[in-house]
């Protein structure tokens, strides 16, 4: 998997999600971000991500409601121990049954950038 799917993502303004955007393609590891239809694409240099990247990753999908459980691919032998660390807040979101977004997002729509 070399890229991360982050479908109908919701802002709550312009500044909302022109942080996204910035924060997406500060993370080392994510190319290019664009949007594709109702997604926004992160496209990666690789299918192994750094612990900081992936933190970053975990942090930028928690906070914006995109489904995490894609973040399961990156699971590594070095990552393992903290990663499906069952206390984590991402746990039930990356591992778990939650496919929906963490947070209640209705009424409130992509401005599709």
């Amino acid at each position: 998997m070399n890229e991360i799917r982050c479908k109908q993502v919701f802002f709550y303004s312009q500044g909302d999600e022109e942080s996204f955007f910035v924060w997406a393609k500060s993370i080392p590891g994510v190319d290019k971000v664009y949007g594709e239809i109702d997604e926004i694409v992160l496209s990666l240099t690789s299918s192994e991500l750094s612990y900081e990247s992936l933190r970053e990753l975990i942090g930028l999908l928690y906070r914006y409601g995109v489904p995490m459980l894609q973040l399961a691919a990156f699971e590594t032998e070095e990552n393992t121990v903290w990663f499906r660390n069952k206390e984590s807040y991402w746990y039930p979101h990356v591992f778990g049954s939650k496919a929906r977004s963490n947070q209640d997002h209705s009424g409130f729509l992509s401005t599709g950038a």
